[in-house]
């Protein structure tokens, strides 16, 4: 039994996977890591094992770890390599890369025929290029929806706006705020696959995962799979190879 552990800026994602399956899942906001003991220790079956992508700092790795010690668990070394999984890691400084990004990757390498966008959408939203070969060619990070909008009322005064909602043609500020958003983040995943597109010589899948996955799902062009915990997926393999 293997306990992945994705900690995000906004929530840890977790999940205990035993002979090909995920036998236990859940959540928690990173604010409040110290309830994963709790979490954990109730589990009918413990897992000696654990593996951590953690982009949320420091304290928030602590509190992972403390919990993880609570339940006599090893946790497994995991940092991006050059080469993992057939996934050839193509950043200027392959240790630099996001483990989230790095493990979304490996999860896409084996679930892909050919080339493929990656794409986490949550506080950020990240959208990387595969090729069909397992070459990370690179990626582009952008504000998540959330945090657009949060923006936008601190900078031009929309604080008073209420919620929107997507329109194709907004009349409303509300809907104009909303539908930004969405049309930015659906433009930057849509570029990406032209991009790669024309690299390879091939239309690229899309696999869309991560928070904010359902508000995009329905305004993306292409041919596109919705995967819940990819990053949990990748972490899985990670810790095979």
């Amino acid at each position: 039994m293997l306990l992945a552990v994705d900690a995000g800026n906004s929530r840890i994602k977790w999940g205990v996977h035993d002979a090909g399956t995920w036998v236990a899942t859940g959540a928690v906001p990173t604010a409040n890591a110290s309830e994963l003991k709790d979490a954990w220790s109730a589990l009918a079956s413990k897992p000696l094992r654990a593996i951590v992508s953690n982009v949320a700092g420091s304290m928030t790795g602590e509190a992972i770890a403390m919990a993880i010690a609570a339940i006599g668990a090893e946790i497994i070394p995991y940092a991006p390599r050059s080469m993992q999984a057939g996934v050839q890691n193509g950043y200027e400084i392959p240790a630099q890369l996001g483990g989230d990004r790095w493990a979304a990757l490996i999860a896409a390498r084996r679930r892909a025929t050919g080339s493929c966008v990656v794409v986490n959408a949550g506080t950020t939203i990240v959208v990387d290029a595969l090729t069909g070969s397992g070459e990370f060619l690179g990626g582009m990070i952008l504000p998540g929806l959330d945090l657009m909008l949060e923006v936008m009322a601190q900078r031009i005064g929309s604080l008073g706006v209420p919620p929107g909602h997507f329109e194709t043609f907004p009349r409303r500020t509300s809907d104009a705020l909303s539908s930004g958003a969405i049309y930015a983040a659906t433009g930057a995943i849509e570029s990406m696959a032209r991009r790669l597109a024309a690299k390879t010589g091939e239309v690229p899948a899309i696999l869309l995962s991560g928070g904010a996955a359902a508000q995009l799902l329905l305004h993306i062009r292409g041919s596109v799979e919705h995967v819940e915990g990819l990053v949990l997926e990748g972490l899985v393999i990670a810790a095979k190879t």
